[in-house]
Formats: structure tokens, sequence, C-alpha cells
């Protein structure tokens, strides 16, 4: 936390990830790391999202800015735009 405060950065340059399956082995402390983080300024993403035990609940008791769901989910996605809806 003090490397943080000390780096000099502005507040919505700084961001942190952390791995679904680190977060959830650890519910507890993941959520008090990303809250105190998210105090300094610091923008929160939860990585590899789907690989573990992946739950939307978990998306409910970690309050992440950010989601990066695994490659594998997406990485033969068809993409229809908005406008093809």
């Amino acid at each position: 936390m003090n490397e943080v405060k000390a780096s000099g950065l502005p507040p919505g340059l700084r961001a942190s990830e952390l791995t679904e399956t680190a977060a959830v082995t650890n519910l507890d402390q993941a959520q008090e790391f990303i809250r105190r983080m998210q105090e300094l300024g610091c923008q929160f993403a939860l990585d590899d999202f789907g690989t573990g035990s992946s739950s939307l609940a978990y998306l409910k008791a970690l309050s992440v800015n950010c989601i990066k769901i695994d490659g594998s989910f997406v990485r033969d996605a068809i993409i229809i735009p908005a406008a093809n809806r």
C-alpha cells in the first residue's frame, strides 16, 4: 500500500489484477485487499474469469472495476454489430 501512495501516479492510472482462482481461494482477503486498493484510487480487474470455480455470485462479492474473461470463452465468438441485432 505504501508503494502505491509513494508512486505519485494519478489515481485513475493505477490498476491491479487478481486472478479468479486467487480471489476465490482467499475470498475474505481478496475483498479486503481490493477495498483498500480502491480507497487509494486504484482500479481493479478480475483476471482469467471462467477458468476456475467461476460463479456470478463471486462477481457480487468482489467489487472489481473490470472482468477479464478467459480467451477460451471468446476465441471463436461471432460478434454481431448492435445495428444488426
